[in-house]
């Protein structure tokens, strides 16, 4: 049998929506296990979208929700109770990679932060990725795709010379971001550098300072937003230089 370029990798998915599990969808295709964690309590906004399976909408019917999590190990639970916890931490020992694409806090208040899963499993990679990144003034900012591409500028070179602009189709640059994401994850798991405060392909590092990194433990976040701003940029450049075209 042909052995594909992550076979030995495995993940602990926490990602949702649809940016984040569509770069553990890529990382699957190319052999990682991926063990998707959903919860109990909360449905996955993806699971909501259309299209749905002729036309019929409902929580396993979404081809959207499917697309982005094919090939994975799917598994609902609730970390906030003993017994879920306890599978969590199992996983968590049995994962090279855990990802997740919360707002910032989310892991920490079930203790499933970095410093949390460093202490069940010390060489743990960890990969965070939510709208404005984990720390800074607008880290708590939360939201989808659309917003990350209003704010990039990149809603503004599309729409009519006489009407306001109409930006991308839905959150069309969550389709574009999971690149990033899957990339920070292959380079941080293959041969990670040995210092945490450089920026390794857009990936907002974390001080080694004041989250203990390791050269075999990594903590990296990847901001939406951020992936966002080299799309629009030769567009914004010909913006700045001619002007809006009159046709």
């Amino acid at each position: 049998m042909t052995m594909l370029p992550l076979d030995d990798v495995r993940i602990l998915d926490f990602m949702w929506v649809l940016a984040g599990p569509s770069a553990t969808r890529v990382l699957a295709d190319h052999g990682a296990t991926v063990v998707r964690v959903e919860s109990t309590r909360r449905i996955d906004t993806a699971r909501t979208l259309a299209p749905f399976h002729h036309g019929v909408p409902g929580a396993e019917r979404s081809a959207l929700f499917h697309n982005t999590n094919a090939g994975k190990l799917m598994l609902t639970l609730d970390p906030t109770r003993p017994e879920g916890r306890a599978v969590v931490l199992d996983l968590v020992r049995w994962a090279d990679v855990v990802t997740e694409s919360f707002k910032p806090g989310v892991m920490r208040g079930w203790g499933l932060d970095y410093e949390g899963l460093r202490a069940v499993k010390p060489d743990v990679i960890m990969l965070s990725t939510c709208l404005m990144g984990q720390s800074g003034p607008w880290a708590a900012f939360a939201g989808y795709g659309n917003l990350a591409a209003a704010i990039s500028g990149f809603s503004n070179l599309g729409g009519w010379p006489d009407r306001a602009p109409a930006g991308p189709f839905s959150a069309y640059t969550d389709y574009v971001s999971p690149r990033f994401v899957a990339v920070v994850s292959i380079m941080e798991g293959s041969d990670p550098p040995p210092g945490c405060g450089s920026v390794i392909a857009n990936a907002e590092r974390t001080a080694p300072s004041t989250m203990g990194c390791s050269h075999r433990s990594f903590c990296a976040g990847v901001p939406i937003f951020s992936s966002r701003i080299m799309l629009p940029s030769s567009g914004a450049a010909q913006f700045t230089d001619t002007g809006p075209k009159s046709e």
